[in-house]
């Protein structure tokens, strides 16, 4: 229906005079108005744009704070000098926890652990699986004297995760010699740079459990009474008294 603007009467479409006046009616300036939607709609598909842009952008940076290896930080390195002195003190210490005889207590920095875990023990530990290959361990401590445990892997054999574990050292009570007395009470722990809340904390502890199935480790945890930490940040293993030697 087209209203005359003079008497205000409906007239039928395409009408050239109104049917209640007889005035003429001018179409054109008259005609119902009709509202360009198209703006809305592109403003819609800008909005739309750019949520998909900010996903996006987000999904990027969880993936590189997990996966990316850069930006942590560097953990002590053994140099080459102490390595022979390292092995050695290792050596004298699977010798007391087999044979019972030599030091009852021995004392190690966290880099000469990671040395000697990653040169000589690794090689013979294998996760569960095939879906992730360790490739070499840090160790070091944290400001409040937690011990943070750093284990490098390449997840299905080519892309590198890292997986973080904060510590504290207990040492509890043992009542047989097939029992380790020291444990860790895991704090947090992270993969990448993220750090992983409490519902997937035992998810990711349990890949460090393959560590202690190394080459002479249950051995010589199994000697080891309490472990403590020194005032130079050193751990001191001291072992259970050597039990008298058979005749």
């Amino acid at each position: 229906m087209i209203k005359c603007p003079k008497c205000a009467h409906d007239n039928q479409l395409g009408a050239i005079f109104c049917r209640g006046c007889g005035a003429k009616l001018d179409i054109e300036t008259i005609r119902p108005e009709v509202k360009d939607s198209s703006a809305s709609m592109r403003w819609f598909a800008w909005l739309r744009s750019l949520l998909m842009f900010v996903v996006f952008i987000s999904l990027v940076g969880i993936i590189a704070a997990l996966f990316v290896p850069a930006g942590f930080p560097v953990a002590p390195v053994l140099d080459e000098k102490s390595q022979p002195l390292t092995k050695e003190k290792f050596d004298k210490w699977i010798l007391r926890a087999e044979h019972g005889t030599g030091e009852n207590a021995f004392i190690f920095a966290p880099a000469e652990i990671a040395w000697y875990y990653n040169s000589t023990v690794l090689d013979s530990v294998k996760a569960p699986g095939s879906t992730y290959a360790i490739e070499s361990i840090e160790i070091s401590q944290a400001a409040d004297e937690a011990t943070v445990i750093v284990m490098n892997t390449k997840l299905f054999g080519f892309l590198p995760a890292r997986f973080e574990m904060n510590s504290k050292l207990v040492n509890g009570e043992k009542s047989s010699l097939e029992q380790i007395a020291p444990s860790l009470e895991v704090r947090t722990v992270k993969m990448g740079h993220i750090k992983m809340p409490d519902a997937l904390r035992p998810l990711i502890a349990s890949k460090f459990a393959p560590l202690l199935q190394g080459k002479n480790i249950d051995g010589l945890l199994k000697s080891v009474a309490a472990i403590t930490v020194d005032a130079n940040g050193n751990y001191v293993f001291a072992l259970f008294k050597a039990p008298p030697a058979k005749k």
